[in-house]
C-alpha cells in the first residue's frame, strides 16, 4: 500500500514536471505561435511598444461605435494591455502560482466577448458621460447663506409678524438683514382693499400701502410670502390661491426682477380650529399652493412639516395661544428651515428652485406666465379680515 501511494505520488510529479516544461517552451514560441500559451484571438503581444507601461496604469480612452456600443482603445499601442497581462501571469508563474495563466486568459476572453458593458468606464470608473446625469451641488458657506437673506422681504399676517419680533431681537445674525411688510389680519383677501383707517395693509415708510407698492419702493432680490390663516374663512381655496397668484403678478408688476418664494400655512393645533381654518383645508391649500409654485418656478418653503406633531397638527411645544400662534422654539425652527432652504437654492439641490423674472404685460401688470387665474378682487371695505 505504501510502495503504491508512493508511486502514485512520483507519477504525478513527473506529469506536473513535463505540464510545466511544455506550457513554458510555449511561451518561449511567441505569441504569434499556435501553440502561444495565452494566445487569446492573437491579442497578446510581447513588451510594450513604448517601453513605458507601469503595472496596473489604467490609461484607456473610451470611444463611441457607429453602432451605439461603447469600445475601449489601448492608448499603449496595439497589444499594450494585453501585454502587461502577459507580464504579470508570467511574474505569478515565477511565484508557483501557475494557474493565474489561465485564469488572466479567461478575463481577456471575457472583455473580449462580455466586456462591452462592464468596461465602457471612463478614467473615473464611471460610465462616459455619468457625470453629466448627477446634478452639481456647489460648495455654500455659512456667509453665503446670510448674503442670500440680505435685503430680502417677508410679508404676511400675525404669525409673520411674531418671527419679524424674534428676528428683531437677534440683529446680529442673518435674520437683522431681512426687512418685513406683516400686519396683524393681512390675507391676500384684504391685500386688495382700499387704504383706509381701518385696514391691515402692512406700515412701509409711515403709511399703509398695497404691498406691491412698498415692494416697489424697497426693489429686494427675493420675497417670502406668507398668507392663508386670515384666508380660509373668507373664501374658497380655489378663490384664495387666485387672489394669492394675482399678488405675486402685482409684485412683480412693480419688482420685475425679483424671485418669489411661498412659505406653506402652518397648522393649528389639534382640534382648535375654526370653521374652514381646520387642518386638513390647510393641508389641501399647502398642497395647492406648492403646485402653483412649481407651476410657475417659484420657490416653496415647507415650514408646516417641520412644525408638526405625529399627528400632523402644529405640535404643543411650538404653540402660545392653545390656537395657531407660536412660540420662540418654533420661530428656532423657522430660523433653521430657512438657513436649509437657503443652502438647497444656492447649491441647486431646491426641490422647487426659484427663478428670476416671469413676463409681464404691460398695460395691467398681470402675469402672462402664471397659471391660476385672477379672480376679480373683493371690494368690502372695514372689514379687517379674521385675526386667527
Amino acid at each position: 500500500m505504501k510502495n503504491a501511494w508512493k508511486g502514485q505520488l512520483a507519477s504525478g510529479l513527473a506529469v506536473f514536471a513535463i505540464a510545466g516544461i511544455a506550457s513554458m517552451a510555449a511561451f518561449a514560441k511567441g505569441p504569434n505561435s499556435p501553440e502561444g500559451a495565452g494566445d487569446l484571438n492573437g491579442t497578446w503581444t510581447a513588451g510594450d511598444p513604448d517601453g513605458e507601461v507601469e503595472a496596473g496604469d489604467p490609461k484607456r480612452s473610451v470611444e463611441e461605435t457607429p453602432g451605439g456600443e461603447t469600445a475601449m482603445e489601448d492608448t499603449y499601442g496595439e497589444g499594450g494591455t494585453a501585454a502587461r497581462r502577459k507580464e504579470a501571469a508570467m511574474a505569478k508563474r515565477q511565484q508557483g502560482q501557475g494557474t493565474e495563466v489561465q485564469e488572466t486568459g479567461s478575463q481577456g476572453l471575457n472583455q473580449e466577448n462580455e466586456g462591452q458593458e462592464a468596461d465602457a468606464l471612463d478614467a473615473t470608473g464611471q460610465e462616459p458621460g455619468a457625470e453629466n446625469s448627477l446634478p452639481h451641488i456647489a460648495q455654500v458657506s455659512e456667509e453665503d447663506i446670510d448674503a442670500y437673506y440680505g435685503g430680502a422681504v417677508l410679508i404676511g399676517d400675525s404669525v409673520m409678524l411674531g418671527f419679524r419680533n424674534y428676528s428683531m431681537n437677534r440683529a446680529g445674525t442673518y435674520l437683522g438683514k431681512i426687512r418685513f411688510l406683516a400686519s396683524g389680519s393681512f390675507s391676500v383677501h384684504n391685500a386688495f382693499w382700499p387704504v383706509t383707517s381701518k385696514s391691515v395693509h402692512p406700515i412701509y415708510q409711515g403709511k399703509q400701502r398695497p404691498v406691491w407698492e412698498s415692494v416697489g419702493l424697497m426693489q429686494p432680490e427675493r420675497v417670502f410670502l406668507f398668507f392663508g390663516l386670515n384666508d380660509m374663512n373668507m373664501g374658497s381655496l380655489e378663490e384664495t390661491c387666485s387672489l394669492y397668484a394675482q399678488v405675486i403678478a402685482n409684485i412683480k408688476a412693480t419688482c420685475p426682477d425679483v424671485e418669489t418664494h411661498i412659505m406653506s400655512m402652518t397648522y393649528t393645533l389639534r382640534g382648535k380650529g375654526k370653521g374652514r381654518l381646520n387642518n386638513e383645508n390647510i393641508r389641501q391649500f399647502n398642497a395647492m399652493l406648492s403646485q402653483m409654485a412649481r407651476d410657475n418656478h417659484w420657490g416653496f418653503v415647507d415650514l408646516a412639516n417641520p412644525l408638526a406633531d405625529a399627528n400632523g397638527d402644529l405640535a404643543p411645544e411650538y404653540c402660545s395661544d392653545n390656537y395657531v400662534h407660536q412660540t420662540t422654539a418654533a420661530y428656532d425652527v423657522w430660523s433653521n428651515v430657512l438657513r436649509a432652504y437657503a443652502r438647497s437654492q444656492l447649491d441647486g439641490s431646491a426641490d422647487f428652485p426659484a427663478q428670476g423674472p416671469v413676463f409681464f404685460d404691460s398695460k395691467d401688470g398681470n402675469s402672462g406666465t402664471i397659471s391660476v387665474p385672477s379672480v376679480d378682487p373683493p371690494g368690502g371695505t372695514g372689514h379687517t379680515g379674521q385675526e386667527p
